[in-house]
């Protein structure tokens, strides 16, 4: 689940969630629990004046879980966060949350292997996704999907210029894939602007 599910606006219905997971898990177990964004559900305490202490009192509960897991070694508690340095130090503590993996932005063989994911059922016609690969240095597994998809939609919008009927007609073309990237290139430089 997503950190933010768990909060509520109304006063203890967020802790009681964070409870309820932590039942849900050890009734089921074994078992994961999978929190993304764990930053805005465990931020740092004090952090947040003007909430009522809500910030505080859900990180309360969450390290209280956390303890309570000592004994049931059958759940396995895995956050995510692009922001490591807002969680609250308490919950990356020894017992709690005591393995941090740090996954860097993918090289050029992973965004040939991502790229290669999301094309692998598409019609390329003269893509060298190497080349690609290569030339979205910098860019994540979303990015590279998005290209991807941007290119499809490219082919699919060429493909109704030209009136064709028969969608075994629709191929993605270099044409395609430049587009798409170009669009994607747009789009970045007027988000940073």
């Amino acid at each position: 689940m997503n950190g933010p599910e768990l909060l509520s606006r109304w006063v203890g219905a967020a802790e009681a969630a964070v409870r309820e997971l932590f039942a849900k898990a050890r009734q089921a177990s074994p078992c994961v629990i999978f929190i993304d964004e764990i930053d805005s559900l465990a931020p740092i305490r004090g952090a947040y004046m003007g909430d009522s202490g809500v910030s505080d009192r859900v990180v309360g509960q969450l390290l209280t879980e956390l303890d309570g897991l000592q004994s049931c070694s059958e759940i396995l508690l895995i956050g995510t966060t692009n922001r490591p340095d807002a969680i609250d130090p308490a919950l990356l503590r020894s017992g709690r949350l005591d393995l941090q993996l740090k996954v860097d932005l993918p090289d050029v063989n992973s965004r040939l292997a991502i790229l290669k994911v999301h094309n692998k059922n598409r019609p390329l016609v003269d893509i060298n996704l190497t080349n690609w690969a290569m030339e979205t240095e910098g860019w994540n597994g979303a990015d590279l999907a998005l290209l991807s998809n941007q290119a499809a939609l490219e082919a699919i919008r060429r493909y109704r210029r030209q009136g064709l009927t028969d969608p075994k007609e629709i191929s993605i073309t270099p044409e395609d894939f430049r587009l798409g990237y170009e669009g994607l290139i747009l789009h970045r430089t007027q988000s940073n602007s």
